[in-house]
């Protein structure tokens, strides 16, 4: 856990570097004469590449060790954030939004094989619960100091401190992250495998690796499915509606909120979400993974259908908060799932696939979000309306994944 405890604190420096970005983006992109459209393609590109690319990031984790991965990863959104703090037209911001995307996808998959690696099976869920909830945390302060830092010193300071910070996690890693020494068994078991795949061809690589996933998951059954689909559909949920809570917001004809205003919503979404990691994941460790899994799609359905009804910036606050909760009921327990059903010299493309999974989400539904939005808004001019679809389309996808969840869970009761 000592190790779990540091890779988190390390993970919380990097995401306090990403919240700082979150509220600034919808200021940021007005700048180039974007909007909601643009900001759900901006997210959708991140998470696209992040999505291409976690699959065979975390698969690399398995062959050359965690940390390196970790490392490239840190180093890579480091530079990627000073570019898009000095790109100068939105093409430029959707490559280098491309780039840390394709950077990002490394460090998750293999953060949470790395966990996986060190934790019991009976600890998985409080190990991936501290890391998850030290990722968090990083968020909890990030979009506040994120608001501040761009309401009184520019709109582009913040990405200059956000590629700052992650350059200083890339030193905390380096010192603080020792490779399990049963991965480094692992790896040397498969030199022979992994020489004879150098020596193939681009084909036969692709070939081999799709291979390593089909074996994947068919050893995962149930259980990978379960995770894969809570993650798919819990991530969605949330993504659909961001780009609307972004602009809507920020909309004169309804909150006009700042900055830091902005960031004080996301803080309640943060810090509710990285405290409420901490308590599921130990409580999924006792009661089991299930029922959280069923419940977290209810509050957020909850959440986003009393949104719809707010008309104080304090009910988004606490409508914030609310979201974070049900994405914290759910994020624990399918990664410790993911892991359950994982061989263990295959835990880094496991976890790959899951990133490859809320990345997916990510990738599809703020585009939904965003063009839902712009298009109601365009015909009505009428902002509360146009945030109605979102809303109802994330609570109608949280409901949906809980249901779709239930048959899986009792197939994976069954005895064998």
């Amino acid at each position: 856990m000592g190790q779990v405890v540091l890779l988190a604190i390390a993970q919380a420096f990097l995401l306090l570097g990403y919240g700082a970005v979150m509220p600034i983006l919808p200021f940021y992109l007005t700048i180039f004469g974007g909007g909601a459209l643009e900001y759900g393609l901006l997210v959708a590109t991140f998470s696209l590449c992040t999505f291409i690319a976690a699959g065979p990031m975390g698969a690399l984790s398995d062959r050359i060790g965690r940390k390196p991965v970790i490392l490239l990863s840190l180093v890579g959104s480091s530079v990627a954030l000073v570019a898009f703090g000095l790109a100068n037209s939105i093409l430029l911001l959707f490559i280098t939004r491309a780039a840390e995307g394709l950077f990002t996808a490394g460090l998750y998959p293999s953060s949470d094989a790395l966990v996986s690696d060190l934790a019991p099976p009976e600890k998985r869920g409080t190990a991936l619960g501290t890391l998850l909830a030290g990722r968090t945390t990083g968020m909890i302060f990030g979009p506040t100091i994120g608001g501040i830092l761009a309401q009184y010193l520019g709109i582009r300071v913040p990405f200059f401190i956000c590629a700052g910070l992650a350059a200083l996690t890339f030193v905390f890693s380096f010192i603080i992250i020792r490779e399990p020494r049963k991965h480094i068994e692992g790896k040397t078991i498969r030199e022979d495998t992994a020489s004879k795949v150098e020596a193939q061809s681009l084909w036969g690589k692709l070939g081999a690796t799709l291979h390593r996933y089909r074996i994947v998951v068919g050893v995962g059954g149930t259980l990978l499915a379960v995770a894969l689909v809570i993650r798919f559909t819990r991530i969605f949920s949330i993504a659909v509606a961001e780009p609307m809570f972004a602009v809507y917001a920020t909309d004169p004809r309804t909150f006009a909120f700042s900055p830091l205003d902005l960031g004080i919503f996301f803080l309640f979404f943060a810090s509710s979400n990285a405290l409420s990691q901490l308590i599921f994941g130990r409580l999924s460790d006792s009661i089991g993974h299930d029922v959280l899994l069923i419940l977290s799609g209810v509050v957020t359905a909850v959440a986003a259908l009393t949104a719809i009804l707010s008309t104080t910036a304090l009910d988004l606050f606490m409508i914030g908060a609310l979201m974070g909760i049900g994405g914290a009921m759910a994020l624990p327990s399918s990664a410790a799932l993911a892991a359950q059903a994982s061989p263990p010299k295959e835990r880094g493309l496991v976890m790959g696939l899951l990133g490859m999974s809320g990345s997916a989400a990510r990738a599809i539904a703020p585009i939904i979000g965003g063009y839902a939005y712009a298009v109601i808004l365009a015909a009505t001019a009428n902002p509360n309306q146009a945030a109605a679809l979102p809303l109802i389309l994330c609570a109608v996808i949280s409901i949906a994944g809980s249901m779709a969840v239930i048959p899986l869970i009792l197939r994976s009761r069954k005895p064998s």
